[in-house]
């Protein structure tokens, strides 16, 4: 990929495109003589050098830099985000390009809060060490010692999956209580309202049935390609399933606009995930009745696939994933079954003030908070959670071996090493 590097700042001015006004910067370049339109959007423009303040524009000269960062919530929501923003590829200046969008990037060089050091934190010595440290082990298995056998995951109530039906599983799985007395309860008030016919629980089951047979196919196919009328054709209509002798695509498409996810008051302040933080904490709770899991267990990060900020609160660029855009959700999974059975969804900068703080976050900080969260069913079980190096927070990991629970994590630099970790011995 070619790159200039003599490129000098002409004029800032309006441009118009696709429909859509927005600042512009343009340049000249030795490069191009005989070209006088070379041009980007303002928002990508990164200043790495300033030069004569006398060269600043006019509206500008006051600023401490030539283009200033845009703030958090100060994006207009009518202009779209430009497409070249999903061709990023985890690159520091794909990210950066993100980041000067006003965009949540969780970007994985970023050291954890706990980490970054403060006036406060302690120096090591000579050895590398910090107060209180030494090298060494005494041998001792301290998670054998007392935990003397390795727990297998299972369901409660000696329920067991062997000779049953991927149905009776996922229902066994699924918060019935919640799908019948709130999902299925609020959503038949807005049919009613509407003048439609309601929605019976079979009915609910078979809609829910029909999103996991769509979803099983991966992308590239819509939800009116799964109800085309047409015959299939290899080229012309390629989807290999027919859903129109299940649902009509109308009475589909009716359930799906009038779905609701809570029977809870919308709050007085502006909380943009109201409509599903009790279906998540439904979701949450079920499995912690319903499944334990085995010894060891692995938390880490999950992407849910959405393209569109402005209808996705909590919306994330998270560069590592194959999936990078849409919502965040920390999830933790059993090691030996690959289930997942608790999960909590990265809120950002949407998340209102007016809820104040996670639980625990006030005593053990963000990582710590979040780990004692999602492993708050685990405590005093001795399970054992392994880490990866994002969660490296060794008083998080502390507070975890307090509450009865061992972890691991990969050490790693992160612009610093883990506060009170030795990392440079």
């Amino acid at each position: 990929q070619d790159r200039l590097d003599n490129l000098i700042v002409t004029k800032k001015e309006q441009v118009t495109r696709k429909g859509h006004s927005y600042p512009a910067i343009f340049f000249s370049s030795e490069s191009f003589p005989d070209e006088s339109s070379l041009y980007t959007c303002a928002r990508y423009a990164v200043v790495k050098e300033e030069g004569d303040p006398i060269g600043f524009f006019a509206a500008e000269r006051e600023e401490t830099s030539l283009l200033p960062a845009v703030e958090a919530g100060a994006l207009n929501n009518a202009v779209p985000i430009e497409c070249s923003v999903f061709f990023a590829t985890g690159t520091a200046e794909d990210i950066l390009c993100v980041q000067n969008l006003g965009l949540d990037v969780d970007d994985d060089n970023v050291p954890a809060p706990e980490n970054i050091p403060t006036a406060d934190t302690p120096v090591p010595t000579s050895q590398g060490l910090y107060p209180g440290q030494s090298w060494g082990w005494d041998g001792v298995d301290r998670r054998r010692a007392i935990v003397h056998s390795d727990n297998n995951a299972g369901f409660h109530n000696s329920w067991s999956p062997v000779k049953k039906g991927w149905v009776k599983i996922f229902l066994k799985l699924f918060m019935l209580d919640w799908l019948n007395d709130v999902c299925l309860a609020q959503t038949n008030k807005g049919m009613e309202a509407q003048g439609l016919q309601t929605v019976s629980f079979g009915e609910m089951l078979r809609y829910i049935g029909l999103w996991v047979l769509m979803a099983s196919f991966g992308c590239g196919f819509t939800v009116d390609d799964f109800f085309s009328t047409r015959e299939y054709d290899e080229r012309d209509n390629p989807c290999p399933v027919n859903l129109i002798k299940n649902m009509h695509k109308s009475r589909f498409k009716t359930i799906t606009r009038e779905l609701r996810f809570t029977d809870c008051k919308k709050p007085a302040f502006e909380d943009k995930f109201w409509e599903v933080r009790q279906m998540i904490e439904a979701w949450c709770s079920n499995m912690a009745a319903v499944f334990h899991c085995a010894w060891v267990l692995c938390l880490d990060e999950s992407m849910s696939i959405w393209h569109n900020r402005w209808t996705c609160p909590g919306w994330v660029y998270c560069p590592r994933k194959p999936h990078p855009f849409g919502n965040e959700y920390h999830s933790a999974c059993c090691g030996i079954t690959g289930i997942m059975y608790v999960i909590e969804l990265v809120e950002g900068k949407d998340r209102p003030q007016e809820r104040g703080s996670p639980e625990f976050e006030a005593e053990f900080g963000k990582t710590g908070g979040l780990l004692l969260r999602m492993l708050k069913s685990l405590f005093t079980t001795g399970r054992y959670v392994v880490l990866d190096s994002g969660f490296c927070v060794l008083k998080a990991i502390l507070a975890l071996r307090e509450k009865g629970i061992f972890a691991g994590a990969l050490v790693k630099k992160r612009r610093y090493w883990p506060t009170l970790i030795p990392g440079e011995k």
